[in-house]
C-alpha cells in the first residue's frame, strides 16, 4: 500500500502481450519469489440482464430499502457502507434478501477500526502494517480515506488505489463489499492451470448503488 521506492532491476528484457491480449509472453519470475499481476476490464450489461446484486435504497434519515443477491456463491464479511454508517451483513447467501430496516448500523469508523469497549472505554487497536491478513488489507485499501487514511495506517494507499470507494460514499452512494471463496479468473501456463488444487483463492466483490431521497412505489 506504500510502494514508492524503486529497487534494482532483476531482468533486462521486458515481457510482452500476445496479439489477442489474452496472454503474457516471456514473463520472468525469479526463483523462490512471487509475482503479482493486475488486470482491469469493464463490461456493460444490456437492459435485460439482471445484476449480480440488486438494491433499492433510500435515505429516510437513515438507510432504508432492500438488497438481493443473485450470486451463485455466498459473500462472507459482507458490509454496506453509506454516509458515516456501516451496515454489517456478515454472510450474504445466494438468493437472500436483506432488509436494512432490520439492521442496527454502527459508525463506519467503529467498524473499520475494530473499536471495542472495555470498562466504559473505547479501545481501537492500531493498524498492523506487518499483517498478512489479506481480507483486512483489502478492507482497508477499499475504505482507506473513510478510516482516516495515513493518520490511521501510516501508509499512502498508492498500490491499486483504484479500489478506493471513499469518494463514492462521500458523493452519496452506498458501497457493498465482501469476499467469496474461489478465483474470478484462472491463470494458465501453456494451456494448463497453474493452481495445484491446494492454493487458496478468493474473489473480493464491490458493488456501488445509488441512494434515492425516497423509495419508489
Amino acid at each position: 500500500m506504500d510502494t514508492a521506492s524503486q529497487g534494482l532491476r532483476l531482468f533486462t528484457e521486458a515481457y510482452d502481450f500476445a496479439g489477442k491480449l489474452n496472454a503474457m509472453e516471456r514473463v520472468p519470475i525469479a526463483v523462490w519469489s512471487s509475482k503479482a499481476f493486475v488486470g482491469r476490464w469493464w463490461h456493460q450489461r444490456d437492459g435485460e440482464t439482471r445484476n449480480d446484486v440488486e438494491a433499492k435504497l433510500a435515505d429516510d434519515g437513515r438507510l432504508v430499502g432492500t438488497l438481493v443477491s443473485h450470486l451463485e456463491t455466498p459473500l462472507t464479511n459482507a458490509v454496506l457502507i453509506y454516509d458515516k454508517w456501516a451496515y454489517v451483513i456478515g454472510e450474504l447467501e445466494p438468493g437472500s434478501e436483506i432488509d436494512f430496516d432490520a439492521i442496527d448500523p454502527q459508525t463506519a469508523d467503529t467498524y473499520l477500526r475494530r473499536v471495542t469497549v472495555e470498562h466504559d472505554r473505547q479501545i481501537a487497536p492500531p493498524y498492523e502494517r506487518s499483517s498478512f491478513d489479506v481480507t483486512r488489507i483489502i478492507e482497508i485499501m477499499t475504505a482507506h480515506d473513510i478510516v482516516g487514511a495515513e493518520k490511521y495506517t501510516g501508509l499512502a494507499n498508492q498500490y491499486q488505489g483504484f479500489t478506493e470507494i471513499s469518494r463514492l460514499v462521500r458523493n452519496g452512494r452506498a458501497a457493498l463489499f465482501g469476499r467469496a471463496v474461489g478465483p474470478a479468473a484462472r491463470l494458465e501456463r501453456d494451456g494448463e492451470p497453474l493452481a495445484d488444487g491446494k492454493t487458496e483463492n478468493w474473489t473480493f466483490h464491490r458493488y456501488v448503488f445509488p441512494v434515492a431521497e425516497q423509495l419508489a412505489e
